[in-house]
């Protein structure tokens, strides 16, 4: 017996982040319709953490951005890369 397994790969950059925003939405609309109860719980957490992790990197891209325009350099420290102005 003999299989064969194909790869489709999404034909921009783009595509990828619309499919993982369709699956998003998917899931908070089936969480929506089922509402929060014992099962759905930790989907709701689960998703409620997605949120947050997405915005925690959005606020850690503006300062960022707002340390570089401001002249500061960003340095990496010992205990893992916080960002800010470097020391003199």
């Amino acid at each position: 017996m003999e299989c064969s397994v194909v790869t489709e790969t999404m034909p921009t950059w783009l595509d990828p982040w619309k499919q993982r925003m369709r699956w998003q939405r998917g899931a908070v609309e089936t969480l929506r319709h089922h509402r929060v109860n014992r099962v759905t719980l930790r989907y709701w957490g689960q998703q409620v953490g997605i949120g947050l992790g997405v915005l925690a990197f959005q606020a850690y891209l503006l300062l960022t951005v707002l340390v570089l325009l401001r002249g500061g350099r960003c340095s990496p420290t010992p205990s893992g890369g916080a960002v800010g102005p470097a020391a003199a």
